[in-house]
């Protein structure tokens, strides 16, 4: 008999534990949209294949910023533009613009507004060439 109103009790127990849902907001992953907002600029190169080919391409320069749809600002900063030279492809050498970052000219915030050191994700998203992106702020 004591057996079984153990396990009754013990049954009883777990069903009316209230278990931590995993949507709580502590544990909830909250993804926001970004978008890049700066200046694009275009350039043009001859790629000497087989058959000589105009390539198009931009990149960016001066001052971008880094904002989430709820006006969360992430990154700001700005560009370098390089000008890389290609010897190794094509037959020919050609030369095209590049951004570049300098990490000591951009800052860096979480989502309430205080101002960290980038994470290998932010430092991605601003090397990338995308304009959108989806990001996990904590």
């Amino acid at each position: 008999m004591n057996k079984s109103l153990l396990f009754l009790f013990l049954i009883s127990l777990v069903v009316s534990c209230k278990t931590e849902n995993s949507n709580s907001s502590q544990f909830k992953k909250v993804f926001h949209n970004v978008e890049a907002i700066g200046e694009l600029k275009s350039g043009s190169y001859t790629f000497c294949g087989t058959v000589a080919t105009e390539v198009n391409y931009t990149y960016r320069t001066g001052k971008w910023k880094f904002i989430t749809s709820e006006n969360i600002k992430i990154a700001e900063g700005e560009y370098d533009v390089l000008i890389r030279e290609n010897d190794s492809s094509g037959g020919c050498v050609f030369k095209y613009f590049e951004s570049k970052v300098d990490l000591k000219k951009w800052k860096f915030w979480n989502k309430d507004g205080e101002v960290i050191d980038p994470t290998k994700r932010l430092i991605n998203i601003i090397e990338s060439k995308q304009v959108k992106h989806r990001l996990y702020l904590e």
